[in-house]
């Protein structure tokens, strides 16, 4: 007798380490867009007596892909499973028409078996390329020709659609598409184990930054004989994380599809891997789905009014207050909305109140020696602003607000001094009229605090104060 391999086994087992038979990485794409799928209605169909054709039909619904002419279907790729293919059938004597247009044959082919005693068989997956005849505004239908219909023609598990497409109103994605064909029984009674019975799903893909995307796995493992096959059965790993009993049969097919977020488990390269705890199954595909997050979208972030003077006495009086505000967009909900209020003498970590609308806001005055003026000018504050959604992604902007010392009236954009011969005599002829000082900014000239410009209460009080008369000293 001789020695012959335990088809049970995990290939990479099997093969002593050799990775060529992991589920290994057909393709990457990076696009604007995602990924449909669908068994549509696919059922099981039994090779024990003669069969002719095998339809399978997809409603629209079923892979949605959006009917605009922004949508372009980079790829539609049709799996086709079947098992104890006793007088060998497959892939040679069956053809495949994918609404009503014949289609090349398979652009990929994958099979395994027990390898020993009685019922070794062949069980596999053919792989179609039916992007050219794919509909995206309708129903599909695929029909699979027996060219050798006789008793013992390979039974059929159903058929898997997939289809990638770029739409520029999707966010970017990286969509890593894994396929082959593993079959695994991890148990004593055939002479195996479930760290064994593992296939191995590596993804090429690298993820550079893995604290700023969010991913979902997609995995399918199916029916490898007229046993049965994986209904809540076998074990999900990806990266070290566990799921147990996680593929069920999709609708009346064997095709076990399973669907999870793993955004908490990602590493820069990332491995999922199926595993057999005495259950009957194939390994068979599995799509890792990286979407980048781009945060919170800004659309606005602004003060209200942009300038405003030092408030010396640190009572906020009329024209002392700025509104500070962010309008912020997101799928997700807001979490929270910070600003860096330090610069002006306030929290650094200072929350946002929300105000509806998407609107994000917070009241601030500004404290004394906060003014900056430097090479001319009054330099604006630039405020932090960090923004975060539920799922702890965030962006930051700035909110630019400018901070006068109170009183600099003259000239009219200031020059970072408070005196009696520019300020005082500029503001006392605007109170009175006088032609040709009629510019002023009203909440920096409003010395006193109580909304109004005047002579008697504004000029009186800043001649008061740059003469250093006592009781004067703070600007209000």
């Amino acid at each position: 007798m001789g020695v012959v391999n335990n088809g049970y086994k995990g290939k990479r087992y099997t093969y002593a380490g050799d990775e060529s038979g992991d589920i290994t990485t057909w393709r990457s794409y990076t696009v604007n867009g995602n990924i449909v799928y669908s068994t549509g209605d696919s059922r099981y169909l039994s090779g024990a007596s003669p069969w002719y054709n095998y339809t399978v039909n997809w409603s629209r619904s079923a892979v949605h892909v959006p009917d605009s002419g922004s949508v372009t279907v980079r790829e539609a790729r049709l799996y086709v499973y079947y098992s104890v293919d006793r007088v060998h059938v497959m892939p040679d004597n069956v053809s495949l028409k994918f609404n009503g247009n014949a289609t090349s044959p398979p652009v990929a082919f994958y099979t395994d078996r027990k390898g020993y005693d009685r019922d070794d068989y062949p069980c596999g997956m053919l792989v179609y390329n039916v992007t050219e005849e794919f509909n995206r505004g309708g129903a599909n239908t695929a029909v699979l020709e027996n060219h050798y219909p006789i008793a013992g023609n390979p039974s059929i598990n159903g058929m898997l659609l997939v289809v990638v497409y770029e739409s520029e109103d999707e966010p970017r994605r990286h969509i890593c598409i894994n396929e082959g064909y593993d079959l695994l029984y991890g148990g004593s009674d055939k002479c195996t184990s479930a760290e064994e019975a593992t296939a191995f799903a590596p993804f090429t893909y690298l993820i550079e930054d893995t604290g700023n995307v969010s991913a979902r796995l997609i995995t399918a493992a199916v029916a490898p004989d007229d046993a049965g096959g994986p209904s809540g059965e076998g074990e999900l790993i990806f990266n070290g994380q566990v799921w147990y009993d996680v593929w069920d049969f999709s609708g009346d097919s064997e095709i076990g599809i399973n669907e999870r977020d793993v955004t908490e488990y990602l590493n820069t390269t990332n491995e999922a891997k199926f595993q057999s705890s005495e259950d009957y199954m194939a390994a068979s595909n599995a799509i890792l789905v990286v979407e980048e997050s781009e945060g919170p979208a800004i659309i606005n972030a602004s003060a209200t009014p942009q300038i405003i003077p030092e408030d010396t006495d640190n009572v906020p009086l009329w024209g002392e207050l700025s509104n500070l505000s962010v309008v912020v967009t997101d799928v997700y909900t807001i979490t929270s909305v910070t600003i860096n209020l330090s610069s002006i003498g306030g929290n650094t970590t200072q929350t946002m109140i929300p105000g509806g609308n998407n609107v994000w806001y917070y009241e601030t005055n500004a404290s004394v020696n906060s003014a900056i003026f430097e090479n001319g000018s009054y330099v604006p504050h630039q405020l932090p602003v960090i923004i975060t959604d539920e799922r702890g992604y965030s962006k930051e902007t700035y909110i630019e607000l400018t901070v006068m010392r109170n009183g600099d009236v003259c000239p009219y954009n200031g020059d970072g001094e408070v005196d009696f011969m520019h300020d005082t005599l500029y503001l006392a002829r605007h109170t009175r009229g006088v032609p040709g000082y009629e510019a002023i900014r009203k909440n920096i000239a409003d010395v006193t605090g109580d909304g109004e410009v005047d002579f008697m209460h504004d000029t009186l009080y800043l001649a008061r104060h740059t003469r250093g008369v006592p009781g004067y000293e703070a600007l209000r």
